[in-house]
């Protein structure tokens, strides 16, 4: 293959993935063969554009220009230029499914890694691993939303995966602890273990129950009759169950009952005070 059209200065068109709109751009240089590969800048609109080895036996040519264009799986960078909503994933769902299932096969899934991490090499062994990590219903094939997945992570400037940790702190507040729902295994060991963990993540989500005063799942507001339901009796007790008539937002259903807790404003549907709490916090 020539590479006279990677001297800098030397225009290409690119279709992007997403829109199939053409995209105009100049080989600003450095460009080094290497091996199969090839490591290229491209100037597109004032922004300059990076792609390491890029495979050059999967360079795609534009039919109306023979000018190469890198397949879909490493054009994301160049879909902001449409300035329309992009699909990456079905894009790429779409270049890698030759079997037209509306799925990846192991044989699929493979040559997408194999674009994905040019300079990787993937056994069998590898693949079976790989798959069984990002096929999350367990089907034996990669669908859409498990392809999305694995996108979010990958970084096509840099052939690399980078993974964020996130520690979810779930309704640890004073009601669930000391107050009115208080577990009764001694609820307040976790929250010096929650502290000492959650350094090592790198976002931390604190979660509430955050219920208003008079909510249907509590006791007290059944015993003053303000929600309609089935049953005819004048007293309700804790962890009982109740049945709720249907109503314009949900249908008729049971619910259990419990005392009052984690209302919104009050002390216990706030963290316990021991419970380290950043600005940073989600």
């Amino acid at each position: 293959m020539s590479l006279s059209w990677a001297v800098p200065g030397t225009k290409v068109t690119y279709h992007s993935a997403s829109t199939m709109e053409k995209v105009p751009a100049v080989v600003v240089g450095p460009s080094k063969l290497d091996g199969d590969f090839l490591s290229i800048q491209y100037e597109v609109k004032g922004r300059t554009i990076t792609h390491d080895c890029a495979p050059l036996h999967r360079l795609e040519f534009a039919e109306e220009t023979k000018e190469p264009r890198l397949p879909s799986v490493l054009m994301e960078e160049l879909s902001f230029l449409s300035g329309k909503p992009h699909h990456l994933s079905e894009s790429v769902l779409r270049n890698y499914d030759k079997l037209n299932s509306g799925y990846l096969d192991l044989t699929e899934l493979k040559l997408l890694f194999t674009d994905a991490f040019p300079d990787e090499k993937f056994s069998d062994a590898d693949m079976k691993c790989l798959m069984e990590s990002l096929d999350l219903n367990q089907d034996g094939r990669v669908g859409l939303n498990e392809l999305r997945a694995f996108l979010r992570l990958y970084n096509p400037s840099t052939k690399d995966i980078t993974v964020k940790t996130a520690l979810i702190i779930i309704d640890v507040q004073n009601d669930f602890i000391t107050g009115s729902l208080a577990n009764p295994y001694d609820a307040t060991t976790i929250v010096p273990v929650i502290n000492g963990m959650r350094d090592r993540f790198d976002v931390v989500v604190i979660s509430y129950d955050w219920h208003p005063h008079d909510h249907c799942s509590f006791t007290a507001s059944h015993n003053a009759k303000l929600f309609p339901i089935k049953e005819t009796s004048d007293k309700f007790e804790d962890f009982g169950l109740v049945t709720l008539l249907a109503d314009q937002d949900r249908a008729e259903h049971q619910q259990m009952l419990f005392p009052r807790h984690a209302v919104q404003g009050t002390e216990g549907g706030c963290c316990p005070p021991d419970l380290v709490v950043k600005d940073s916090d989600l």
